[in-house]
């Protein structure tokens, strides 16, 4: 079973190689960035496929899965509060 971008890092080993081979992209100038999941694949692209760019800039990335997971619920919540004006579970339903 593939592990977590292991999909996604092939498009950007693509993405990145193929400009380079058409000599329109210098290998030293390129970088790899992205915001959020894209910023985390952006942190995975150095560790999993070093060398590819130049640098890889991560805006807001998920690092910390087990973290983001829980600052996510409360916000989730809230949203889910927001929209259905109660919780479900305050209802009885689960």
């Amino acid at each position: 079973m593939p592990a977590i971008g292991d999909r996604e890092l092939e498009d950007i080993e693509a993405a990145v190689r193929w400009p380079v081979a058409e000599g329109v992209a210098d290998p030293d100038k390129v970088f790899v960035t992205g915001a959020s999941y894209g910023g985390f694949l952006s942190l995975l692209s150095v560790g999993r496929l070093p060398g590819l760019s130049a640098g890889a800039p991560a805006h807001v990335p998920m690092a910390d899965w087990p973290a983001g997971h829980e600052d996510m619920k409360s916000r989730m919540l809230g949203l889910v509060h927001a929209a259905l004006r109660q919780l479900p579970w305050s209802q009885g339903l689960s």
